[in-house]
This record gives C-alpha cells, structure tokens and sequence, in this order.
C-alpha cells in the first residue's frame, strides 16, 4: 500500500503538511537543512544518503551483488527478470516506508532498527507461508538472507 503513495504524490512530507497548517515547519527533521519534499525525504537527504550507503553495503554482503541505487530505483522500484527482483523491492519497501515513519514522527534512523524490521517482516512472511503450505516460495526469495544466516 505504501509504494502507491509514492507512485501518485500523495505521501504526506513535511512540505505537504506545511503547506496544510498542519506542521510548523516544512524543514527535514533528519537533516534540519532543507524543505521536505517527496524526492528529499528517500533520497537526498544527506542523513538518508548515509543509511542507503549502509543498505547497499548490506545487500551487497548478503548477495555478492553491487546495487546501484538512483533516484528513480528507490522512488519506483526495480523492473528486471533478476531473481532476488522480489527480495530487492521489498527491501527497497521497508527501507522506504521505515525512513518516512522517521522523518514523519521525528525519529532518528538507525539501519540498526531497520534490520531488525526487516527480520520481524521475514518472520511474519515465514510464519504465513508455513500455515499456506508455501514454504518454497518463502525460501526462493529470501534465500540470500538465510543463507548468510541473517533470517533463520
């Protein structure tokens, strides 16, 4: 549901909600240098920058993979018949909505809290893909993660 409000333009940043009285400020909270807008927020954040150079660090450990990440990938997603294609967007997914539930609620972002996400959203995925008799899926796609033992 998340990756539609960014596909439409109706992801409510600081800028939005300032624009709506509905904050006091349009300024980033992460960064407290410029105007929060829906490219700012997941991309050109200087304190996003940094968490996307741990995530692509990360992925790179768990998959033997160097992603290169633009604008466009992390706004939109990433479009190609790889097979981690499934694990890479969902990835991307978390990260996204982790890093606005931050910046919406004045949090600090630590890629510390979002592994820890990612490990409970594997859990559920595994948990919901033994009651529906899927477990082969649940494994093909987060085979990287449990191969590198990160999610069991």
């Amino acid at each position: 549901m998340f990756q539609y409000k960014p596909l439409h333009d109706i992801v409510f940043t600081k800028s939005k909600l300032f624009k709506a009285k509905l904050t006091s400020s349009d300024i980033c909270y992460l960064c407290s240098k410029t105007k929060q807008d829906l490219k700012h927020m997941p991309v050109s954040c200087p304190v996003v920058s940094e968490f996307w150079k741990i995530f692509l660090e990360w992925y790179e450990t768990l998959t033997a993979i160097k992603l290169e990440l633009s604008t466009v990938k992390i706004l939109y997603g990433i479009i190609d018949n790889d097979r981690l294609c499934a694990l890479t967007n969902h990835l991307l997914l978390i990260a996204k909505y982790y890093i606005y539930c931050c910046s919406i609620n004045e949090e600090p972002l630590y890629f510390s809290t979002y592994l820890t996400i990612v490990k409970n959203k594997t859990e559920i995925e595994k948990q919901t893909s033994t009651r529906t008799n899927s477990s082969e899926r649940y494994y093909n796609k987060w085979k990287p993660l449990i191969d590198k033992k990160f999610v069991t």
